[in-house]
């Protein structure tokens, strides 16, 4: 049997917020086929067309993700196109936001007009020396103690905090319209299943509600996975 580029997909068992989707999938970017947008009926941007075969697979199985989340909330026929910033363009009425690796790639996507920030992130674990070399630049040493709370590796403590600022960012983006660093949010608690955070003076006045964000999270041995929605 030949190889396929998706190789699952389906719906998470159970989101942690209501009315919220989330939509999974496997692929094998070397089994993308010739022409892929024709092939697997996406619409490909210019610069993902000349791009190298891996970054037009991640694309692409992101979009196909995208499609099966929207069809689960019967909107079938219809597209995640890109804004002219390069960020998902959902249809109207669809809040959603798009995440992947080099063969995962994750949807979340709700209707529910009462969720104003909307945010999904995966990462591979970091390893011990990418950790180390990132933490600085991700998090304030107060943040960093905040691994006595949580049974993590250092590595998935990095990884789990890289990836909630991630989630934050995508999910505040289009209030902001702006690149942010990650010295503009500060995780201030972790329990078993989320991590709560805070936003500086400047980037929460831009938002329309001022409030903790709760970011859920997945850890296994090799992923990270976390959400923000609310």
């Amino acid at each position: 049997m030949g190889k396929v580029f998706i190789e699952e997909i389906r719906a998470m068992q159970k989101s942690p917020v209501l009315d919220v989707e989330i939509w999974w999938c496997r692929f094998n970017s070397d089994a993308l086929p010739q022409n892929p947008g024709y092939s697997l009926k996406v619409d490909i941007p210019e610069d993902i067309r000349r791009s190298v075969s891996k970054r037009q697979a991640e694309y692409i199985a992101g979009r196909i993700v995208a499609r099966h989340a929207l069809s689960f909330l019967g909107i079938v026929s219809c597209e995640v196109g890109r804004n002219q910033d390069r960020s998902p363009q959902f249809p109207k009425g669809v809040s959603g936001s798009i995440s992947h690796t080099r063969n995962q790639a994750l949807c979340a996507i709700t209707l529910n007009r009462a969720v104003n920030f909307l945010g999904v992130d995966i990462e591979e674990v970091l390893s011990e020396k990418t950790a180390n070399d990132l933490a600085s630049q991700v998090m304030r040493v107060k943040e960093l103690r905040l691994q006595q709370d949580c049974q993590l590796s250092f590595s998935q403590f990095i990884t789990l905090i890289f990836s909630a600022k991630e989630s934050v960012y995508k999910a505040i983006y289009p209030y902001i319209k702006e690149v942010i660093g990650f010295e503009t949010s500060q995780v201030v608690k972790i329990s078993d299943n989320h991590i709560q955070l805070i936003l500086d003076e400047k980037i929460d006045s831009l938002l329309p509600k001022h409030a903790m964000l709760k970011c859920y999270f997945t850890v296994t041995e090799t992923h990270v996975t976390t959400l923000l929605a609310q």
